[in-house]
């Protein structure tokens, strides 16, 4: 289902088909497919960012707040690098991460634990990680105690980016508020 893109609320379906071919053994449940699904998909990403480190390919950190629906607090975290495997920079989603805090401290700590846990270490981000970029938040890119700033102190380095679309966006919502 998952290899199809199609929700693994089809299952009962799929497993439906299966029994009537004949293939009793299989997993039955929703619970477990999805646990199977997300651990390939685990596997799979964790050998992408092992190639990306073999190679000592150099990195982009993009990261974004974002609100769930039940209005908690998340960091999304992507990564942009070019490998030899693929012609074109490639995006990966990194991890999308709950915060118990907004505050720049605890996005920087929490950007580098997923990113080490990702593997890259601290060695590996401070000869290859070249760019951040983000929207223009103060407790993002805030020129005293901002993530960009501590990613600056640790990561000396590094570009930091204000994302373009995010500014785009500022501009459109001033330009409309002074049309009203």
């Amino acid at each position: 289902l998952v290899k199809h893109n199609r929700p693994l609320s089809d299952i009962e379906g799929a497993i439906e088909l299966q029994e009537k071919n004949g293939e009793v053994n299989c997993l039955n449940t929703r619970y477990s497919a999805t646990r199977i699904a997300e651990h390939i998909a685990k596997e799979m990403k964790m050998k992408i960012f092992k190639n990306i480190i073999e190679e000592n390919a150099k990195i982009c950190i993009i990261i974004d707040e974002a609100s769930t629906v039940s209005k908690k607090s998340t960091l999304v975290i992507y990564l942009q690098c070019t490998i030899q495997s693929a012609p074109a920079p490639v995006m990966l989603f990194v991890a999308l991460k709950e915060l118990v805090s907004t505050t720049a401290e605890y996005i920087f700590n929490t950007l580098l634990t997923t990113l080490n846990d990702c593997g890259f270490t601290n060695e590996y981000l401070k000869a290859n990680l070249i760019a951040f970029c983000s929207d223009g938040a103060n407790t993002i890119l805030g020129r005293k105690s901002g993530v960009a700033t501590k990613l600056l102190e640790n990561f000396p380095e590094i570009i930091i980016w204000n994302c373009l679309n995010h500014r785009l966006q500022l501009s459109l919502d001033d330009s409309i508020s002074e049309i009203k």
